[in-house]
């Protein structure tokens, strides 16, 4: 039973009538859950009754409060934007913030400091940028290839002016620690660098940075837009090859133009990519041979086999990775084309 047509307020994810800390804890209730999210809206952001289409749990399309069409850290941001307001007290504008002048210039690093505990370290996430931003928020995920890794505190850093809301999820599966971070409504700006993040860890042994990247990192203007910037220090990749195939979630989705899908080979091996409409027909297919194993990275433009792009709607993207010591995976995902 899908939901369909449901009014939802962005940031009001508890269904309450205001924005508070609570509608932070509900995200998580949702997280990782897909829908149809708000195509119709002009602006998702604006504090103001918007449709929803469909979800496969109805109260999950208030959780999705950015109208992505995906429940994940990004969420916060319009907690952040309409916090304290009311829905008996709508705006026809968008946030009510001054808009940001100029788009994020800077680029996050980090560096793991040993702390006075034994087994016990930390991770300080740093935005450095030579001119003064106004910035709101930062987004980001924290790729972590050794499981043996105990996140035991995470928090935000002494860069914030004010404390910024905070939301953290870890796949332990997939070894993904996703993090958001948002200022609320009136809050002074974070204007120039300094550690936005910083994360206690415990672990037996000293963590080896090649075995640690951080991804989609994005810092939020004063308009709620995330803008993606670069990382320096990640490894380039090649450092860690599993036991077995490892297929991400293509990123973003849904998506317009293009979505991302990470994956890893643990040998040298044969990938293609299949895509079906939800009729079942095939729309698109592509192949890759790798000489080694390691991660890798295909992106899809939406466009189907003649090269023309294919029309708004949710696909199904099959994975089929042969390796050459004779082992077979198959995985499949579905995916949503907006346009």
């Amino acid at each position: 039973l899908y939901s369909y047509g449901l009014i939802v307020w962005p940031g009001d994810t508890n269904q309450n009538g205001k924005v508070e800390l609570t509608d932070v804890t509900v995200l998580g209730l949702y997280w990782d859950i897909r829908g149809g999210g708000r195509p119709s809206e002009q602006n998702p952001l604006t504090w103001k009754a918007q449709l929803a289409e469909r979800y496969p749990i109805s109260a999950a399309a208030h959780s999705d409060a950015d109208g992505s069409g995906n429940i994940d850290e990004r969420d916060l941001v319009p907690v952040g934007l309409n916090w304290g307001k009311t829905t008996d007290a709508p705006e026809t504008g968008g946030p009510s913030y001054r808009m940001s002048g100029q788009l994020p210039q800077g680029r996050l690093d980090w560096a793991w400091v040993q702390t006075n505990e034994p087994n016990m370290y930390r991770l300080s996430v740093n935005y450095r940028s030579r001119q003064q931003e106004a910035l709101y928020g930062s987004m980001l995920r924290i790729r972590y290839h050794d499981r043996s890794l105990r996140f035991a505190a995470i928090q935000s850093g002494d860069a914030w002016l004010a404390r910024p809301l905070l939301i953290s999820s870890n796949d332990q599966d997939r070894g993904v620690l996703s993090v958001g971070l948002m200022l609320t409504a009136g809050a002074p700006v974070l204007e120039g660098g300094g550690e936005i993040l910083q994360l206690l860890i415990s672990s037996d042994k000293p963590p080896d940075p090649a075995r640690l990247s951080i991804e989609n990192a994005g810092m939020v203007t004063t308009d709620g837009t995330v803008h993606e910037i670069d990382v320096e220090g990640n490894p380039d990749g090649s450092a860690y090859t599993p036991d077995t195939f490892v297929l991400d979630h293509a990123y973003p989705n849904p998506f317009n133009p293009t979505t991302t899908i990470r994956y890893v080979l643990p040998e040298a091996g044969k990938v293609e990519f299949t895509i079906y409409n939800l009729q079942g027909r095939q729309v698109f297919r592509t192949s890759a041979e790798f000489p080694e194993g390691g991660e890798q990275r295909w992106v899809w433009d939406g466009r189907g086999s003649n090269g023309q792009r294919l029309s708004s709607g949710i696909y199904v993207v099959q994975v089929v990775a042969k390796a050459r010591s004779g082992d077979t995976w198959r995985r499949q995902q579905k995916v949503m084309l907006l346009k």
